[in-house]
């Protein structure tokens, strides 16, 4: 047997610092781009170099895996064809970086699955994965797991574990978004916009991708195996209805819909006396009451998400009433009883601006405060909270408030994909940019992107 060669022996001395990898696979929705997960990648980044200047290391190292190639327009290609994209990147980004780490190489691991296994091996490494998808970018996501798990497994599974931990969508029309606030985008994405964009039909359920493909057993299946599933949404999306994001429906959304609201007239004041959630920082919302009677608390702040989680485990009559949208609510409960118990989380953004909180307790011995918002400020904040909660959800441009918005991706990162938040959270209001009249105008104009 050749003797091992100076940098060999070297390389073998050197004790690995990181047992397990855990990646972090992020997509954005129509027209969005990999910087809108900029402040989710930004706290997460913080609070990693936080913890290994506090000499808190549990051996794992953290890679998030972002998109490349379905930036802006790219995404009217379609969802298949960004999950294409997607596909080829996330492999790359793995393989390159077990390389790095552990000096594994795809190509060796692959040849080794020839090799005679027991359950009793035991594996040196680890690899974690967790998704993230806002919007169409969980579509996107669940398009591409089936066939990323096989490569990812078959390249890797007999060197190193491979775990599924967590899938978190943000907003995600898993029935479409053929049901919008807005009925000039609905009518134009419905009978014009199907025409020109594969992503459109997509969305509108004009071909077989969302009710067909995403429906079938390998891809619900593939959902099913991680260990955690979370819907995290706002109570006011106008862009994609709650039964869509959330396998439930707000009085406003069975109203939308053109369906008869279980609690009508003069019950309402009942359900509010009953609640307490008639009225949020002066605003009054009917929706939020009726989800309350029925045990579903909306959250408007990272310690709310954590006390408030739904046990997702079957749909609701008094909440998706059984002849309303019968066939959407058949792919619901397919997908409820497929892949297993989801865990729901509402959001509700208004109280944040009512109160326009400028002190946020990041600690328990320390308080970052952030400067007051100006006039357009307010104006783009009240927009988030009320007409465009969608985009808000990421705390993206043009609603790069963190101290109103930032807390749904400070969830995200410290709960969720369990990233240590940085000491001091940011808080500098529109650190992205701070929107200007005309795009303000024109956000008014042309909505939020799904």
């Amino acid at each position: 047997m050749a003797e091992p060669t100076a940098d060999e022996a070297a390389s073998a001395a050197t004790p690995r610092t990181h047992r397990s990898l855990h990646f972090v696979l992020l997509h954005h929705g129509y027209h969005g781009r990999a910087s809108d997960f900029h402040y989710l990648c930004e706290i997460s980044e913080r609070g990693l170099q936080d913890a290994a200047s506090d000499g808190v290391c549990d051996g794992k190292r953290f890679v998030l895996v972002l998109p490349h190639g379905s930036d802006g327009f790219s995404t009217d290609d379609g969802i298949s064809a960004c999950a294409r994209r997607f596909i080829e990147h996330a492999c790359g980004v793995v393989a390159a970086t077990v390389a790095e780490e552990w000096n594994v190489a795809e190509e060796w691991s692959a040849a080794d699955m020839d090799a005679p296994t027991t359950s009793g091996d035991a594996k040196e490494h680890a690899l974690h994965f967790s998704a993230v998808g806002h919007s169409m970018g969980g579509l996107i996501l669940r398009a591409a797991l089936p066939t990323l798990m096989r490569r990812i497994e078959n390249a890797f599974a007999a060197s190193c574990e491979v775990h599924w931990d967590a899938f978190c969508t943000l907003a995600t029309p898993h029935l479409g978004v053929h049901h919008m606030r807005s009925r000039v985008m609905s009518c134009m994405g419905r009978y014009i916009g199907h025409y020109f964009f594969t992503s459109v039909a997509d969305l509108f359920c004009k071909n077989d991708v969302v009710r067909v493909d995403l429906l079938s057993d390998e891809s619900l299946a593939a959902w099913g195996r991680f260990r955690r599933r979370v819907l995290l949404n706002t109570v006011n999306d106008g862009t994609v209805m709650s039964h869509s994001s959330g396998f439930l429906m707000t009085l406003e959304v069975l109203m939308r819909v053109g369906a008869t609201p279980p609690v009508a007239g003069d019950v309402h004041a009942n359900v509010h006396a009953a609640t307490g959630a008639a009225v949020e920082g002066g605003h009054e919302d009917v929706s939020v009451a009726h989800l309350s009677h029925f045990g579903i608390e909306c959250a408007s702040s990272a310690a709310e998400l954590r006390d408030n989680a739904f046990a997702l485990t079957a749909l609701s009559p008094e909440l998706w009433p059984l002849d309303v949208l019968p066939e959407d609510r058949a792919r619901a409960e397919r997908i409820l009883r497929t892949v297993g118990p989801m865990e729901l989380h509402l959001v509700n953004f208004r109280p944040c601006y009512a109160s326009l909180r400028s002190v946020g307790n990041f600690s328990s011995s320390e308080v970052v405060a952030c400067s007051s918002p100006g006039v357009l400020s307010r104006m783009m904040i009240c927009l988030g909270a009320h007409r465009f909660s969608h985009p808000a959800l990421l705390c993206k441009r043009p609603f790069s408030y963190p101290s109103i918005f930032g807390f749904v991706s400070e969830y995200v990162a410290a709960d969720v994909l369990g990233i240590p938040l940085p000491r001091a959270v940011p808080r500098v209001d529109g650190d992205a940019g701070v929107p200007g009249a005309a795009e303000a105008a024109a956000l008014a104009v042309h909505g939020a992107n799904a």
